[in-house]
């Protein structure tokens, strides 16, 4: 690696451009051996200070691992506008393109990308955005900046939602349905939506697997378990009898409430045997309408 040194290849990377998945071993090995062969014709792309990595994060690793002089290139968009820069190189002209949008571009069209990870991604990317949005507007307060004033109205919060949603649908080039499932497996578990922006599973899978089982009615348990309406009015009577246990442990002595719990042990005890066949206490009423 003669005349290259570390700094050639010392550049932090954008925390949108990260959340695009890795190239597979494959992948990656593919790329090397096309710029070992044709030499790097896709330039690495900078951000307009030349600190931080836009795009060509596996570019640059292939060139560091073969020793090749890795070429690059800034990116001239919102974010130079208003400051005293010096253009050196050719750079890349994207007029009114910030960082964040060049990123986007750069990736979702050169990839080969799934509605499903692109809805994944266009969700986690949303995320981030607001994220820093929200750091920048908490710095600015702690500098003593006033804090933007918003107009809360009825309805607003939905309204919002609906818009962002529908933004993020053509942004990704998938459809609203998609951006709403990704959110919703965003919501439940992080952890599955990553996998479908990398690809290894599939968004209906993801949503499935966090959804909430719907509670079977009494009647589909009737016909699960076998029971009867009696079994459901001693179904009732417990968890009636679990909030007088756990209200009186407040209002009693400990003799008392052992007392008192020996006492529900010996009733539900003869309940059971009569539900089994066995001889049953009189006193004690489990027909539907005695349960309230």
């Amino acid at each position: 690696m003669a005349n290259i040194t570390e700094n050639s290849f010392n550049y932090k990377i954008h925390p949108l451009a990260q959340l695009f998945p890795p190239l597979s071993a494959e992948e990656f090995q593919k790329l090397k051996t096309d710029i070992q062969k044709n030499g790097l014709i896709e330039p690495i792309v900078l951000n307009c200070t030349g600190e931080i990595l836009l795009d060509g994060r596996h570019r640059l690793k292939a060139c560091k691992e073969l020793g090749v002089q890795p070429r690059v290139v800034k990116h001239w968009g919102k974010e130079a506008k208003g400051k005293s820069l010096p253009m050196q190189g050719p750079g890349i002209r994207i007029d009114g393109a910030s960082d964040a949008d060049y990123i986007w571009s750069a990736n979702v069209l050169r990839r080969h990308l799934t509605d499903d990870q692109r809805a994944a991604l266009a969700v986690k990317w949303s995320d981030t955005i607001r994220e820093a949005s929200r750091k920048r507007q908490l710095d600015g307060l702690k500098k003593g900046e006033q804090a933007p004033v918003r107009a809360d109205s009825p309805g607003r919060e939905n309204s919002d939602r609906h818009a962002t949603r529908n933004a993020l649908a053509q942004k990704a080039q998938t459809s609203p349905h998609k951006i709403k499932q990704a959110e919703n497996v965003r919501k439940r578990a992080p952890e599955l939506l990553d996998k479908v922006a990398d690809g290894t599973k599939k968004l209906r899978d993801a949503e499935k697997a966090t959804s909430p089982r719907p509670q079977p009615s009494p009647a589909e348990r009737a016909q699960k378990f076998d029971y009867d309406p009696t079994a459901f009015a001693v179904e009732a009577t417990l968890k009636q009898i679990e909030k007088i246990i756990s209200g009186a442990r407040s209002h009693i002595s400990r003799n008392q409430y052992a007392t008192f719990n020996d006492a529900v042990a010996t009733r539900l005890e003869s309940l059971a045997n009569g539900l089994r066949g066995k001889s049953i206490d009189s006193t004690i009423d489990v027909s539907p309408g005695a349960v309230q």
